[in-house]
């Protein structure tokens, strides 16, 4: 990974390292995307100054761990439900016992988006 930084995208800035300025996570990176076959409009709306715009919010930490807190979009819409994929992935990570879980979602022809829960449970030794 080249770069990766938490910064306010209206002014590019990087946010303190302190842990709780909350904005979006960035990347700088020869293997990210370099956008949307075809669709310019797009491409130019999740890369801004050479960030590639992740959709996720998060903090920089004094020690400079980024830690992502949510998403910025984080409502999925499937059928004529409104489901929060923090509340999916934090389902996961109670029911992998320890181990690791996320939430999101995933197309769907039926209902337009479709509910996607991973979990790693951690083997115990």
């Amino acid at each position: 990974m080249k770069d990766a930084d938490v910064k306010d995208v209206r002014t590019m800035e990087s946010v303190p390292r302190d842990g709780g300025s909350l904005k979006e996570v960035v990347l700088q990176e020869s293997s990210v995307m370099k956008g949307y076959l075809k669709n310019k409009k797009d491409t130019n709306a999740i890369f801004k100054a050479g960030w590639f715009l992740t959709g996720d919010v998060g903090v920089i930490h004094t020690d400079g761990y980024l830690e992502i807190k949510d998403r910025s979009k984080d409502v999925i819409i499937s059928g004529r439900e409104n489901i929060n994929s923090v509340k999916v992935g934090n389902r996961a990570l109670l029911a992998s016992k320890g181990g690791e879980g996320g939430g999101g979602g995933n197309t769907s022809p039926a209902l337009g988006r479709d509910t996607m829960c991973v979990q790693y449970s951690h083997k115990r030794q």
